[in-house]
């Protein structure tokens, strides 16, 4: 077994200094096979030209095309364009937003008497307006109320007149009038 790879180690060694002096390029033999096709493809070619052009062909091409094409070309101006247009888009707007105003609007309108007031008292106390007490006070304080309006609201029978009026004092009542 040891001469086995005394053996081999010789052959490794040989290997590694022989040289052949030739040397291929890199990748030599992955192009010669596309170089082989490339080659035997230019010799089915043909040889001659198989395009002519007629003699002043180039000088006298630029008349030609001018001659096809009408001497006076129709402008079409894009600003007379947007002039139609501009009108056209306007009322198409106003037409769009009056219906989505008319569609949308509910069938039922709520009124102030519709609400009451215990919903406007929740309304104030929950923070939903920036309505603060001074501002409420100076309203009221500028409101004229007709006692009219407060006398129609409630019933107020004689009974309770005549017990109002014997249950305070005439001097404070006289007081009270001035």
């Amino acid at each position: 077994m040891k001469e086995f790879n005394k053996h081999n180690k010789k052959e490794l060694s040989l290997n590694e200094i022989k040289s052949t002096g030739f040397k291929t390029p890199t990748n030599f033999l992955d192009s010669v096979e596309d170089d082989f096709f490339t080659k035997i493809a230019e010799e089915k070619l043909p040889k001659t030209n198989g395009f002519e052009v007629p003699k002043d062909y180039f000088n006298s091409l630029e008349d030609e095309i001018l001659k096809k094409v009408p001497s006076q070309t129709k402008v079409i101006n894009l600003r007379s364009r947007l002039k139609k247009a501009i009108p056209l888009a306007a009322a198409a707007s106003v037409l769009l937003f009056i219906g989505i105003n008319y569609f949308s609007v509910q069938s039922e309108t709520i009124t102030f008497d519709d609400i009451s007031s215990t919903e406007i008292e929740n309304w104030l106390e929950n923070g939903y307006t920036s309505i603060n007490t001074t501002d409420l006070a100076s309203v009221l304080d500028e409101t004229d109320f007709n006692d009219n309006e407060l006398i129609d609201n409630t019933t107020i029978e004689d009974i309770e007149i005549e017990d109002y009026l014997n249950s305070i004092d005439a001097s404070s009542l006289i007081n009270e009038i001035n």
